[in-house]
C-alpha cells in the first residue's frame, strides 16, 4: 500500500554513501554564495513531546561526525520533534541530523535531543533531494526550479551553487568526490538524462541520455551505478559499469521486479541492495547478480523507506500498520537472517510516513511523517537502537 503522495517522491538515495573511504585532490574553489556560518547555538523550538512523556534531559551533544558509535549517554529512549516542511533528511552522529527547510530555503544542522540548531546554511531555492559525501564533509542539495545544486562544506560552512543542464531529481555520491545526478526535465519519464558531476571542482563531466527516471545508488566496491526505474508496474532494475577516466557507463544487468519501485538502498559494504517494491515489500538483491535474492523484509515506505545500518548488519524500514494512515510502525531487521530485531509503533495526527534511516553511529533510528495540507507540517520521530 502506498502511503505517500507524489509531492514527496524524491530519491533515496538521499543518503547514499560510497562503500570505501576515498581520497581526493582539492580543486580551486568556486565563488561563494555569501553564506557565513554562525557558531552560536540558537533554539530551533522545543520538541512537542517525547515518546516517554518525560522532560528532555540536559544533554551536551557530541560532534555530528563520530567516526564510529554514537554517544547516547543521557538520551531518553525516544522522542519526537515538530519540524518545518522538508523533503530531505540526512542522519549524522550523536543525535545530529541535516534537515532541508522548504519554508525558508535553508538546511539546518539540528540535534533532535536538545532541539537546537548549531548551523544554518542559506540556499538560493527550496531544497529537495540531498546526498552526503562523508569522506569530504560535503552535502549536495538539489534546488527546486533551478538547473543547479548546492554544495555545502560542513567543515567551514561555505555554500556554492554548481550549475547543471537540468533541475535535480535524485542524487547519489559517486567515486572520488563525484556525484551522479538524475535530471528532472520536461521530457517523458523514460528520457531523463543522468549527469556525472565533479562535486569538488563544480563542473559536469558527462551526460548520459535516454535513461529512465529512477532511484540511484553508486556501488563503489564494484564500480557500478545501480538504478531502479520508478512509476511503472514491474519496474526494472539496471546496473551500469562505470569506467574512469573516460567517465562512461555501460549497461551490464537488467531485471523486472514484482511491483512499482518506491526506493533503493545499498548496504555500506555493497553486498546487499534493498529494493522497495511497493505493496510487495522490500527485496534483498545481490548487486552483482540480480538473479540472486537473499530474502525480503515487509514494509518499505517512500523513496527513503528503508536504510542499512553503518555496519551493514541491520536494515530499518517502516509501514502503515493501521486501516488508515496515521498508525505507523518502524522495524529493524537482521540482514543475515531477515528476522525482526526491534519494532515500535506510534500514532500521529499526520498521515504519511515517507522516510526512515539509521544514524551514522548506528545507535539511533529515525522516522519522518508529513501532513500534506496547507500549510505543510511534519514530525520527526527517533528511537535508540537497540
Amino acid at each position: 500500500m502506498k502511503i505517500y503522495v507524489p509531492l514527496i517522491l524524491i530519491f533515496l538515495g538521499s543518503l547514499l554513501i560510497s562503500c570505501d573511504p576515498i581520497s581526493v585532490t582539492q580543486h580551486s574553489p568556486l565563488s561563494p554564495i555569501g553564506n557565513t556560518p554562525t557558531p552560536t547555538i540558537t533554539p530551533y523550538g522545543a520538541p512537542t513531546a517525547t515518546m516517554t512523556n518525560t522532560p528532555l534531559p540536559l544533554v551536551t551533544p557530541g560532534s555530528y561526525a563520530c567516526g564510529g558509535t554514537d554517544n547516547v549517554s543521557g538520551f531518553p529512549p525516544s522522542g519526537v520533534l515538530s519540524i518545518l516542511p522538508s523533503r530531505s533528511l540526512v542522519p549524522l552522529c550523536n543525535g545530529w541530523v541535516l534537515l532541508g527547510d522548504r519554508t525558508y530555503n535553508k538546511i539546518d544542522l539540528m540535534n533532535v535531543v536538545t532541539g537546537a540548531v548549531s548551523q544554518t546554511y542559506a540556499l538560493t531555492g527550496a531544497p529537495n533531494e540531498m546526498a552526503y559525501d562523508s569522506a569530504n564533509s560535503m552535502l549536495y542539495v538539489g534546488l527546486d526550479s533551478a538547473s543547479a545544486m548546492a554544495r555545502i562544506n560542513l567543515s567551514n560552512g561555505q555554500v556554492f551553487n554548481i550549475p547543471l543542464s537540468y533541475p535535480v531529481s535524485y542524487l547519489s555520491i559517486g567515486p572520488a568526490g563525484k556525484v551522479f545526478v538524475e535530471s528532472n526535465t520536461t521530457n517523458p519519464w523514460w528520457d531523463m538524462p543522468i549527469q556525472l558531476v565533479d562535486g569538488l571542482g563544480g563542473v559536469t563531466l558527462a551526460t548520459y541520455l535516454n535513461l529512465d527516471q529512477g532511484f540511484l545508488a553508486y556501488d563503489n566496491a564494484h564500480t557500478q551505478l545501480l538504478m531502479g526505474q520508478m512509476d511503472i508496474s514491474s519496474g526494472p532494475l539496471y546496473a551500469f559499469a562505470y569506467s574512469a577516466p573516460a567517465t562512461t557507463i555501460t549497461q551490464t544487468q537488467t531485471i523486472n521486479t514484482n511491483g512499482f519501485i518506491d526506493g533503493l538502498a545499498l548496504s555500506p559494504d555493497c553486498n546487499h541492495m534493498a529494493v522497495m517494491e511497493g505493496g510487495a515489500g522490500v527485496v534483498d538483491f545481490n548487486p552483482t547478480n540480480f538473479n540472486i535474492t537473499y530474502g525480503s523484509w515487509p514494509g518499505g515506505v517512500g523513496p527513503q523507506g528503508g536504510a542499512f545500518s553503518p555496519d551493514s548488519a541491520n536494515f530499518v524500514t517502516g509501514n502503515d500498520v493501521g486501516s488508515y494512515a496515521g498508525n505507523f510502525g518502524v522495524y529493524v531487521y537482521s540482514v543475515a537472517s531477515h528476522a525482526q530485531e526491534m519494532g515500535v509503533t506510534f500514532t500521529s495526527s499526520y498521515y504519511s510516513l515517507n522516510r526512515v534511516g539509521f544514524s551514522q553511529g548506528g545507535k539511533i533510528i529515525y522516522a519522518m511523517v508529513g501532513n500534506y495540507t496547507t500549510p505543510d507540517s511534519y514530525q520527526l520521530y527517533w528511537y535508540l537502537y537497540p
